[in-house]
């Protein structure tokens, strides 16, 4: 059984969502949008495909990929997605897709896998957000991201700007904006490979 079910997006034990199906993506769209007009993207863990369809919205292509069958099922009945929204496909990294958004979904992806993203993404351009710890080996700072009990990554903002180092990603600009912003808590930003 997939831990990504309806039960971790809807009256969830494990997750931080009581309905994930009402969570609004407006916001976050607009604070987007500067760094994606002109531009397509994926959106790797796009869940129901929320953010996807207020970026459509605003006229910016974008497919996304998540493990979730539920969430992808839903995204394609009820935001018009199907050819859109895809189960599970990591071979869309090695898509020319102009950036990846990794929003909220790194710190669920076992090493082996991160690994494996990471030598699969060929886009220059990366827009994350991740919660992190103070100080690696400590927990996350953030009590929300320590009640989810999904999140398996759990390192400081140095370890994972190491970490995309490795990958070629060494520009990195936080970003300072209503509803994705870096914080002490959270690694939010924009990642260029030089």
């Amino acid at each position: 059984m997939n831990i990504f079910d309806k039960n971790y997006y809807v009256d969830s034990k494990i997750s931080n969502y009581v309905d994930y199906r009402e969570k609004k993506f407006r916001d976050l769209a607009k604070d987007l949008l500067p760094f994606l007009i002109g531009k397509s993207v994926l959106d790797y863990g796009a869940a129901t495909g929320g953010l996807m369809l207020e970026l459509q919205k605003r006229h910016i292509y974008c497919e996304g990929t998540d493990i979730s069958v539920w969430a992808v099922n839903y995204g394609k009945k009820h935001y018009n997605l199907e050819h859109l929204l895809h189960y599970y496909d990591p071979s869309l990294l090695m898509n020319n897709f102009d950036v990846v958004l990794f929003l909220d979904v790194l710190e669920h992806v076992p090493q082996d896998e991160l690994e494996l993203i990471f030598n699969s993404v060929i886009s220059d351009i990366l827009i994350i957000r991740i919660p992190v710890s103070a100080k690696e080996g400590e927990d996350f700072v953030l009590d929300v991201s320590k009640n989810d009990k999904t999140h398996i990554q759990i390192h400081s903002k140095q370890w994972w700007l190491d970490f995309f180092s490795v990958y070629g990603y060494s520009i990195f600009t936080p970003l300072d904006k209503v509803s994705i912003y870096d914080s002490e808590g959270v690694l939010a930003g924009i990642l260029q490979r030089t």
